[in-house]
C-alpha cells in the first residue's frame, strides 16, 4: 500500500487567505526577491498564490510542497516550497510559516531555485 504525501503544517488555503487579506511580513531574507527577479512584494504575494500543496518528490515539476522542518534560527516549523515554472517561467525556492499570534504569514525565504538543482529535477 502506498504511503500518504506529506502535507504542509500550515494549511495553503490559510496561508492564501492571509495573502489576500495583505496579512504578510517579509523577512529581510526574502530581499533575494527583488534580487533574483526583480520582484516586489505584489509579485511575491501573486507568486505565492499559485504554490499548490502536493508533495514536490511525487512530480518534482508539477508539486511544490517540499518539507516542513524546525527553522534552526527562528525555533518555529517551516513549510518549504520549490516550485519550477511557477511565474513568469521562473523557478522558485521559499519558505514560510504563520505566526499564530500575530495571525500573520511570514515570508521568511524567496529566492531563485538553485540551477544544479534543476538539472537534477528535469532528468
Amino acid at each position: 500500500m502506498k504511503s500518504k504525501s506529506p502535507k504542509p503544517l500550515y494549511p495553503l488555503n490559510s496561508v492564501k487567505k492571509l495573502i489576500r487579506d495583505n496579512k504578510v511580513n517579509f523577512h529581510w531574507d526574502a530581499i533575494h526577491a527583488f534580487e533574483d527577479f526583480g520582484w516586489k512584494s505584489d509579485e511575491i504575494k501573486r507568486c505565492l498564490l499559485k504554490l499548490n500543496d502536493k508533495h514536490h518528490v511525487d512530480d518534482p515539476i508539477k508539486n511544490h510542497f517540499y518539507k516542513t522542518e524546525l527553522h534552526r534560527k527562528e525555533r518555529v516549523y517551516i513549510d518549504v516550497y520549490k516550485a519550477v515554472d511557477i511565474m513568469e517561467g521562473n523557478d522558485v525556492y521559499t519558505y514560510l510559516y504563520i505566526d499564530q499570534y500575530f495571525d500573520r504569514l511570514v515570508v521568511y525565504s524567496f529566492q531563485e531555485l538553485d540551477k544544479n538543482e534543476m538539472r537534477t529535477l528535469q532528468r
